[in-house]
């Protein structure tokens, strides 16, 4: 399946298309925006902070996932 995912990073709408079994997980989508975002930065660790903190501490807000394709 193909998810659009929308979200703000500082301030500015932006989307990502991800692919997945079932609806993504949010820390794959944080991760998946945040490679996309910081590519020249090292991945982060997997960290026990709450995703959505961690995420508007990098200036990212998820607005939405959307199912856009049921094709595998």
């Amino acid at each position: 399946m193909q998810w659009l995912i929308e979200y703000r990073f500082n301030g500015e709408d932006r989307h990502l298309l991800m692919r997945a079994r079932t609806i993504p997980h949010i820390k794959a989508i944080a991760f998946s925006i945040y490679v996309r975002e910081f590519p020249e930065q090292p991945r982060p660790p997997h960290a026990t902070v709450e995703v959505e903190t961690w995420l508007g501490a990098c200036g990212i807000t998820i607005s939405d996932v959307r199912l856009t394709s049921a094709q595998a």
